[in-house]
């Protein structure tokens, strides 16, 4: 393998992928890699916060929304790497996704949620709150994370209903929990049909970037872990003007974008990014035959 030196525009940990062979390089571009940018890490933090609470009273919580594209699902995911019930947290969250058909029938959605605040140990609502409460306790749960929240909408308001009542017995007393939600925009529409319940719920709405630093630094971060031969063009105005305009700052349209550009300037030789292949990136590339 020839020598790493040169390629310090790729961080440390993926520089070694750079000599490595055309399938290796593309599954690496492929890879939904996670960059951390201030409003994603304010949530965090806030998330760290409220899970360090005493549980009393009505657990906070919290609703992360925006339009489709804008990468809730990959925050979801990483609030749960950080707290989630295998990751090693003192004070963990469940995690639930919900699953527009199982969200129909209220009984079912119950069930789904206990099962979900136990590993499974109670599949059932309608067994003895003293056991369910104990059961989280052993299991140091502070919380549930619940990702696709719009799908409750798939049921009938009357369902829908039933379906939010049981959750904000769940965040309050005995079992305060924190309930953090995720979804789209529709998530406002789907808390709303409990109107005591949404007043409990701390709003955010990740909204499409802007160019301006904190999105050049973003695009400049998430390009450094492409394994190109080559440091990208990518800090010159024209560039982070181009991609708002293409993408509408929806994330992940960014992200493809940058990826299709990565594949492509491998395919042509150029190992770099700039504006010229960011525009041959509108199109998905072509296979190489070998």
């Amino acid at each position: 393998m020839a020598s790493l030196n040169g390629y310090e525009h790729v961080i440390p940990s993926r520089r070694q992928l750079v000599e490595a062979g055309l399938d290796a390089r593309k599954a690496a571009i492929a890879e939904n890699f996670w960059i951390n940018y201030p409003q994603a890490e304010k949530i965090l933090s806030q998330v760290r916060f409220i899970v360090d609470l005493p549980r009393t009273g009505d657990g906070y919580c919290m609703v992360i929304h925006s339009q489709p594209g804008m990468g809730k699902s990959a925050l979801f995911r990483r609030v749960m790497m950080e707290f989630g019930m295998s990751s090693g947290a003192t004070d963990c969250l469940a995690q639930l996704e919900i699953d527009s058909e199982r969200a129909r029938d209220h009984k079912t959605f119950s069930n789904d949620l206990v099962s979900a605040l136990t590993l499974g140990t109670i599949t059932s609502y309608s067994g003895s709150k003293k056991r369910l409460l104990n059961a989280i306790g052993a299991r140091n749960v502070r919380g549930i994370g619940i990702d696709e929240f719009n799908n409750l909408l798939a049921t009938t308001p009357r369902e829908q209903l039933k379906n939010l009542i049981h959750m904000k017995t769940m965040s309050g007393p005995p079992f305060s929990l924190v309930v953090i939600i995720f979804g789209t925009s529709e998530c406002r529409e789907a808390i709303e049909h409990d109107s005591q319940f949404s007043r409990r719920f701390y709003e955010i709405e990740l909204l499409p970037w802007k160019d301006d630093e904190t999105f050049r630094a973003f695009v400049y971060s998430y390009v450094s872990t492409f394994p190109l031969r080559k440091p990208s063009l990518i800090d010159r105005p024209a560039v982070t003007k181009y991609l708002i305009s293409e993408t509408g700052g929806v994330l992940g349209r960014v992200v493809n974008l940058l990826k299709n550009a990565a594949w492509w300037s491998i395919i042509d030789g150029t190992e770099r990014i700039d504006l010229d292949i960011l525009k041959k990136g509108k199109e998905i590339p072509v296979k190489v035959e070998r």
